[in-house]
């Protein structure tokens, strides 16, 4: 049946993207379901503001941060770290930089930094709950989008989720459920306008980058987009007004 297809797909990319068993673990089912991401976002966000609920503090913010990082299994932290490395890397072979296990300096500080201005956002925003949330489906929508733009490498995991994106009646139903779960939990149409026009740039930003520095975009990339878009869109509602607001 199609309704269990779809339901399969859902599940087979919630396992993979995160570290939430569904009893499903199929790659090709994953790769086949990557439109359904603005819908695991959602709910990496949900579960992950759940400490926010017990206030509006440092250490609330910083657990929230540190659950989001745990339930994606630190797949997108890694490769935001390597692309980021990469992108460095002026005297270095990029494509090596990014197969390399250790990390330098720059990882380090550049992972650093990641962490405490996304504590700092969470912390500062007037609906820390709303603002993770809408982040990370934002996120994940910008990985998928970016994806669905991009040239895939020859290899690598990436490569399959890169290709199944390229449908078009899929494109649409995930800007549909996304545009869906952002309304029904954004502060204003504003407020959605600029997030998702925030995960757009992020997602053509990133494919340039890497196409003019990799000549393609690999599942680092991907994840390189959903944190940096993750940042961005997080410090920017920070930063927007209470009155903002329309509830």
């Amino acid at each position: 049946m199609r309704l269990r297809r779809y339901l399969n797909e859902l599940l087979s990319l919630l396992a993979f993207l995160t570290v939430i068993p569904t009893g499903r673990g199929d790659l090709e089912e994953a790769a086949s379901g990557f439109y359904w991401a603005p819908l695991v976002g959602f709910m990496e966000g949900a579960i992950s503001s759940l400490p926010l609920l017990l206030g509006k503090s440092l250490l609330s913010a910083s657990l929230a941060v540190a659950i989001l990082a745990l339930i994606t299994g630190f797949n997108h932290v890694d490769g935001f770290l390597d692309f980021s490395e990469a992108l460095m890397s002026k005297s270095t072979d990029p494509i090596a930089v990014l197969k390399d296990e250790h990390r330098g300096s720059f990882a380090v500080a550049i992972g650093a930094l990641l962490f405490i201005v996304l504590t700092s956002a969470v912390s500062s925003a007037s609906d820390p709950v709303i603002q993770l949330i809408e982040s990370s489906s934002s996120a994940a929508f910008s990985m998928y989008m970016l994806a669905n733009v991009s040239k895939p490498a020859e290899s690598g995991l990436g490569r399959a989720f890169i290709l199944a994106s390229k449908d078009g009646s899929k494109a649409i139903a995930s800007l549909a459920m996304y545009s869906a779960l952002e309304l029904a939990v954004s502060r204003s149409p504003l407020e959605f306008a600029i997030v998702t026009a925030e995960a757009l740039v992020v997602a053509y930003l990133s494919k340039s980058t890497a196409t003019a520095r990799l000549g393609f975009v690999n599942g680092d990339v991907l994840g390189f987009a959903y944190e940096l878009t993750l940042l961005v869109t997080a410090s920017t509602m920070a930063y927007l007004p209470p009155y903002l607001s329309l509830r």
